[in-house]
């Protein structure tokens, strides 16, 4: 396990972080339901575990690295479901997707990538994808560093952020 000095730290803000990239995709509408395509592969979820391209623009100046991150808060889990976490993505960057790489960390499956949704049945979740603007070049994690290390980095480095929200249900078997 790293210890402090090993991870990228600073004090979180006393204020959220701004709101003000914009975040778009020519595979997801905000708010709508996803694509099959887009969902697991696994437990009859009828997916092809396509990552999504995500668009962006608006990242503000000082900016050293772009993160991204897929939640599904509505999982039965007490704490949500991660689905994706990848960084270390050069400043430059203005979107991502399918054959495109970055540093990646285990997701909630216990794998390194995107693995879409698969939610139990009971109705749709909620898939919030986020780009995140750090103010530092890399996460500097160890290899094999969990993607809760990888989260607070991201948070305590974040400058802006920006959101776009897929929901999707299983199909019924």
């Amino acid at each position: 396990m790293p210890n402090r000095a090993d991870i990228a730290y600073r004090p979180v803000p006393d204020v959220t972080v701004p709101n003000n990239i914009v975040v778009s995709s020519p595979d997801l509408v905000d708010g709508a339901p996803m694509d099959a395509r887009f969902a697991n592969t696994g437990a009859g979820c009828g997916g092809e575990n396509i990552t999504p391209r995500l668009e962006w623009s608006n990242v503000p100046e000082g900016t050293k690295s772009i993160a991204i991150t897929c939640f599904d808060p509505n999982a039965p889990t007490g704490s949500g479901f991660w689905h994706w976490i990848v960084a270390d993505l050069p400043p430059s960057t203005t979107s991502f997707g399918p054959g495109d790489k970055g540093s990646d960390f285990p997701n909630d499956y216990g794998l390194l990538g995107y693995n879409g949704p698969c939610p139990p049945s009971g109705g749709p979740h909620n898939y919030i994808f986020t780009v995140h603007a750090l103010g530092i070049e890399k996460l500097g994690l160890p290899q094999g560093a969990t993607h809760t290390f990888a989260r607070f980095a991201i948070h305590t480095n974040a400058i802006a952020q920006g959101t776009i929200t897929g929901t999707y249900e299983c199909p019924a078997t």
